[in-house]
């Protein structure tokens, strides 16, 4: 089931749609100051919990007094009511508008990116559990397009994390392990899972670019400090570019994982791919990368949109 589905059926809880202006930059959350640009159920109508920790947070189960992927303070999230059999409680987790939303597909493409630390040692003991991290675009109009989604869970042998990508959520719609996830069919093909099988933090970039008219998403996995991936796939998913517009949510649509650890958010433009200048106090209180003028320029050819958020069953 596409989580387009899931979404209508859980959007029907959520009392009117939300409007947010499109991002006047580059958006940047690590956690140094707050959480803030985050949504949890701490804000009526959503899911899951966030919370700010410090470097080697002593926590008593997953990635116990790990390090923060930089800096001096990470956060770690929970999924809201979860059931792992999902009858009901599909373990929904926290959203991220990006800065807001936007309707203007920006010249050159953009990225959206999160490090997620892996604890193998704790996935050779608790098999089978799975997140779905999700990073989303809209049409033209500043409405929902499609979600492309990193397919994550330890595996049910105990040897480490698979991964895999796909355009679908959830246990009903999608498991790591799936050798040909959707979409497959021409231009597309199988894609093989990776498995991880050393702990550490894994940066999980989405890139969306402009490939001969049409919209291309590329997934990478990098261990966290490499420019080599470990893990690449392309889908292709038929999207004329004169259609697509930027960026809608990153979503934890699924985590199962209690106090998976998360750092360092962003959603840049491609010029920022080298990440040059330096950082200030960004939109929510969010931090921004500040980088040339023209790249700048690019990030603001975003339009206003309008649409519903990821939202609670409750």
């Amino acid at each position: 089931m596409q989580i387009s589905v899931v979404a209508a059926v859980v959007l029907a809880f959520v009392p009117s749609l939300v409007e947010a202006a499109a991002p006047p930059g580059a958006f940047f959350q690590g956690f140094e100051k707050n959480t803030a640009g985050w949504i949890d159920s701490s804000t009526p109508g959503f899911d899951g919990t966030i919370t700010r920790v410090h470097s080697g947070f002593p926590d008593s189960g997953y990635a116990v007094g790990v390090p923060s992927a930089a800096g001096k303070w990470h956060a770690r999230i929970t999924g809201d009511a979860c059931d792992r059999s999902q009858s009901g409680f599909p373990c929904y987790s926290v959203f991220t508008r990006w800065g807001g939303y936007s309707s203007t597909f920006p010249e050159g493409g953009y990225k959206t990116q999160v490090d997620i630390y892996l604890d193998v040692a704790w996935a050779a003991t608790h098999l089978d559990y799975r997140f779905d991290w999700d990073s989303a675009i809209n049409d033209t109009t500043g409405a929902f397009l499609q979600d492309y989604v990193f397919n994550a869970g330890t595996s049910p042998a105990g040897s480490g994390f698979v991964v895999n990508a796909s355009t679908n959520a959830t246990r009903s719609g999608a498991f790591p392990e799936n050798p040909c996830p959707s979409p497959s069919a021409a231009p597309n093909g199988c894609r093989t899972p990776v498995l991880i099988t050393q702990s550490g933090w894994y940066t999980f970039r989405h890139t969306f670019t402009n490939q001969g008219g049409n919209l291309a998403v590329d997934f990478d996995i990098f261990p966290k400090g490499s420019t080599v991936a470990l893990a690449h796939w392309t889908i292709l998913p038929g999207h004329a570019i004169a259609s697509v517009g930027g960026n809608r949510y990153g979503w934890f649509v699924i985590d199962e994982i209690p106090s998976l650890a998360i750092d360092n958010t962003s959603r840049t433009g491609l010029c920022h791919a080298q990440d040059g200048g330096g950082e200030g106090d960004g939109k929510d209180s969010s931090q921004a990368h500040s980088g040339s003028p023209s790249c700048d320029v690019q990030d603001n050819q975003q339009g206003d949109g309008q649409g519903s958020d990821p939202g609670s069953s409750d």
